[in-house]
Order: C-alpha cells, then sequence, then structure tokens
C-alpha cells in the first residue's frame, strides 16, 4: 500500500455539508480464528480518498480494530482513532450523527458479515463472539437513517465490504439476538445508495494474492476519479456500479464477489441492481444473482450446495481449528485469498468460492482435506460431489 494514505493532508477542495464514517474490523473478541487481515487497510484507503475529496478531517469519524501488525498504521494516519464495538458504533450512527446538520454521508465498512434468520444483512462489531454474535442490523440502520431520526444528510452513499452468507439456525441458536437499533418514522428523501461487495446469500473474495477485499481494491482504484473536485458530490453511485462492475467483468464476475447496488429513494420504495439486471429491479434476496449472467462452466447453485454440505460432514472442516490447517496447508495465493468468516458454512462457502476461481484450485484442496482427514468416507464423498464439478481435474479418489 502506497504510504500517501498513512498521513492526512489539508483537503484541496472543501466540502461543506459533507459527513463520513470509516469502519475496518479485523481482530475480534472471539479471538484469532475470526481475525481478519485487510479492513484496516482499506478503511484507511477510503478514508484517504475521502479527505483528498474534501471532507473535513474533524468531519470524518475512523473506527477500527486492527490486527497488532496494523496498529501502527492506524496510528500514523493521524486522525483520532476510536473502537469498532457495539456501544461506539451506536454511539457514532445513533447519537452523534443525527446531532448533525450535514447535508451529505459517506459510510464505509469491511469487515466480517452475513444473513441472519431474517434475511437482514449483518455487520459483526469486534467486541462479538462465538456465544454472542452481536452485530448491526444494517436494514434497520438504513431505515433509521431515512427516517425522522435523522433530519440531514439528504444523499447517503454506503459502501459494504462483507459477506452475505446466511447462518445456519443451529449453530447460532442463543448467540444472535436482534440490535437494538432506534426506530424512527420514514419519510421522504432523495436518495439512499448502498454499494455491496456480494449480492445476497454469496461470499466476498479477497484478491487473489492479497489480504484485501476484491471489492474495496477495484471500487478504491475508482473512487477517485468519482470524488474529484470537478464531480458531482456526493459519488454518482449509478456510475460508479457501471464503472465497477465493468471493471470486475460483469457476467464474468466470481459467484463470490458479485457487486450489488441498493438505492431508496423514498420512505417505502427500493431499487436494487447486480451485473445483468435493468436499472430498476425489486431486490430479492433469495433470487440473484441471476442465471442469466452465471459465467459458462460454473457450477449451478444445487451443485455449490451439495458440495458445501459434502465438506461440512468432513469432521476436520466442522473446526475453525481443522480448517485453519488445511488453509495452512494451500498454495498461499490461494489461502490468502480467502475472506474468511466465524460463521462455519459462510467459512466454508468462501473457501469453495476462492478455490474456483485459482487453476487447480479444487484439486489442491482436496489434496489438502487428503492430508488431514485422509480415508474417511465423507472425504470420499466431497471427491465423488467433486466428480461433476466444473475446474476439477477428476482426480482418483484418495485412499
Amino acid at each position: 500500500m502506497n504510504e500517501a494514505i498513512d498521513t492526512v493532508a489539508d483537503p484541496p477542495v472543501p466540502r461543506a455539508g459533507a459527513r463520513a464514517v470509516v469502519v475496518g474490523v479485523e481482530r475480534y473478541a472471539a479471538g484469532p480464528g475470526w481475525d481478519l487481515d485487510g479492513p484496516v487497510t482499506d478503511a484507511l484507503a477510503y478514508a484517504r480518498v475521502l479527505l483528498d475529496a474534501g471532507v473535513a478531517p474533524s468531519a470524518l469519524t475512523l473506527m477500527l480494530s486492527p490486527l497488532p501488525g496494523n496498529v501502527e498504521r492506524a496510528r500514523r494516519f493521524g486522525l483520532p482513532v476510536r473502537a469498532a464495538d457495539r456501544q461506539t458504533v451506536h454511539d457514532v450512527l445513533f447519537r452523534e450523527l443525527p446531532l448533525s446538520a450535514e447535508e451529505s454521508l459517506v459510510v464505509a465498512w469491511a469487515g466480517h458479515g452475513f444473513l441472519d434468520l431474517a434475511d437482514h444483512r449483518r455487520l459483526l462489531y469486534a467486541d462479538a463472539r462465538e456465544d454472542d454474535l452481536r452485530s448491526l442490523d444494517l436494514e434497520a440502520a438504513l431505515a433509521a437513517f431515512r427516517s425522522d431520526l435523522t433530519l440531514s444528510y439528504r444523499d447517503q452513499v454506503w459502501f459494504v465490504d462483507a459477506c452475505q452468507t446466511r447462518v445456519d439456525p443451529a449453530a447460532v441458536h442463543g448467540a444472535l439476538v436482534p440490535d437494538p437499533v432506534p426506530h424512527g418514522r420514514l419519510r421522504t428523501r432523495p436518495g439512499q445508495h448502498v454499494l455491496f461487495g456480494s449480492a445476497p446469500g454469496q461470499a466476498t473474495r479477497n484478491a487473489a494474492g492479497l489480504r484485501r477485499g476484491t471489492f474495496s481494491t477495484e471500487l478504491l482504484r475508482l473512487l477517485p476519479d468519482f470524488c474529484s473536485a470537478q464531480a458531482p458530490w456526493p459519488p454518482d453511485t449509478e456510475a460508479l456500479f457501471a464503472a465497477l462492475t465493468e471493471r470486475l467483468g460483469a457476467g464474468a464476475a466470481p459467484a463470490g464477489a458479485t457487486p450489488t447496488y441498493l438505492h431508496h429513494s423514498g420512505p417505502e420504495g427500493a431499487r436494487g441492481r447486480w451485473p445483468g439486471s435493468g436499472p430498476n429491479v425489486d431486490p430479492d434476496r433469495t433470487s440473484f444473482p441471476s442465471p442469466d449472467f452465471r459465467r459458462a462452466g460454473t457450477p449451478s447453485p444445487a451443485q455449490v450446495g451439495r458440495l458445501l454440505e459434502a465438506l461440512i460432514a468432513v469432521p476436520t472442516m466442522r473446526t475453525q481449528e481443522g480448517r485453519n490447517a488445511v488453509l495452512g496447508i494451500l498454495p498461499s495465493d490461494i489461502a490468502t485469498s480467502v475472506a474468511r468468516s466465524p460463521v462455519a458454512r459462510a467459512d466454508i462457502l468462501a473457501i469453495i468460492e476462492t478455490c474456483r476461481e485459482f487453476e487447480h484450485g479444487l484439486d489442491r484442496l482436496r489434496e489438502a482435506l487428503s492430508l488431514v482427514d485422509a480415508g474417511t468416507a465423507a472425504l470420499r464423498e466431497v471427491v465423488l460431489v467433486l466428480s461433476d464439478f466444473p475446474g476439477f481435474d477428476g482426480v482418483a479418489d484418495p485412499r
């Protein structure tokens, strides 16, 4: 990462009425098994772009939970760093921001995420644990910022780089409780625009060989042009989304990194877009990405589901420690590209999607499994499922 992001300079063209919040969560109370190396780097890059765009340092709130190796980078950035736990996030979003009078708001969040049992997008706080999956209810938060709780921020842009895989009800029983987001009366606003790094049901993917999200990596390459002094403010999200999907290959985008776009144009109206869709599509979280833009040779959702269930049946894959052991055997470029999740099903899905993106990646996964869980009936079932999988070379059943 260019060291230019590590120092705060005076904004070249001040943006009057602009407010920003940036969150990057790498370290969780659950322990090292949940660690992510990358969200803080992404968060500082978002902050750098926003400051260069003219957002005043005093108008940008930075909430981070860095890994030990990134603490110094966060300190050198030059802005005050606040915690990314539930209390701090709630204080900022629902107590401090509503008191401000700015016209525009930009929020960027990078870290672990999932879909809860009601299909609400959740973003895990830094103080989350396995027995307490405390997490921001993003749907509720977005609704709060379209309500009379916040009379400012007529224009809002949210960037969310987190998984949207669905949780296993049995695995989260008792650990997932409602997030106490305040409720208000919804009212008409010109627009609330949200760009996600994945579609519902999907895991995000790290850029190959990098400890950074593909979505944030590509978005941050585009944002400076959309935040220049000559560009409208806040950034034109329609044009930004079009450029992002083109950069990611649109229809060729990997299943684990399909960007999606949600636009709330009023208290009730919502429009969703994703690669291959028209400009006004009602979002249906159970149906996209559309089969029309799946890549040739891409496995069907049913095939992915069968492989997911087969891998979950492998004893080694049921624990975080076991999955860590498998990743430790995989080639480093594959292992470091996996967007890890604390939720077992989401973590395994991310491993599947990442291995698919590398030549012979699924074969390398089979080989790693055979070393740590050799000869079990469950492993033989994995190989059987893989035999019909695009991108698998059909290696003989391990003994």
